[in-house]
């Protein structure tokens, strides 16, 4: 007895792009909720990384100092400046930040913490920053 899997292509298609367009739809609205919520703010620290040498702080160390004095943080990214010009040379610092959601009422502690907002870096058109993905 033997499986006819062509009647079953067109279906397993269909699932597979229903669910990408689902996980597509999902992160967008995250993304969006995340920059639009008025209860919400972007933070970011420089990570300390030193060019040829380490990557610095990891965005999980960072969200811990937050908590630790307990500021909620909704979500982490890690990104690097980008209007920022820097020496290319191993030892040199590097220019990589981490990224947090928090709640809008916190953001003075954030700061008293040394975590900036993140609407400082923005120039003309420019958000000051690139997002890539963490470590």
């Amino acid at each position: 007895m033997s499986l006819d899997t062509e009647k079953f292509r067109p279906k397993i298609k269909k699932l597979t792009l229903g669910s990408a367009l689902i996980i597509l739809f999902t992160v967008c609205a995250s993304a969006f909720a995340m920059t639009n919520n008025k209860n919400i703010t972007l933070v970011y620290i420089n990570n300390g990384a030193i060019q040829c040498k380490g990557a610095g702080m990891s965005h999980t160390a960072t969200a811990n100092l937050l908590k630790k004095a307990k500021v909620n943080v909704h979500s982490s990214q890690c990104a690097r400046l980008t209007h920022v010009v820097t020496i290319a040379m191993c030892g040199s610092p590097a220019t990589n930040i981490n990224i947090h959601s928090i709640d809008t009422k916190d953001l003075a502690i954030a700061q008293s913490l040394g975590f900036k907002n993140i609407k400082t870096l923005k120039r003309d058109n420019n958000k000051g920053y690139e997002v890539f993905k963490c470590k």
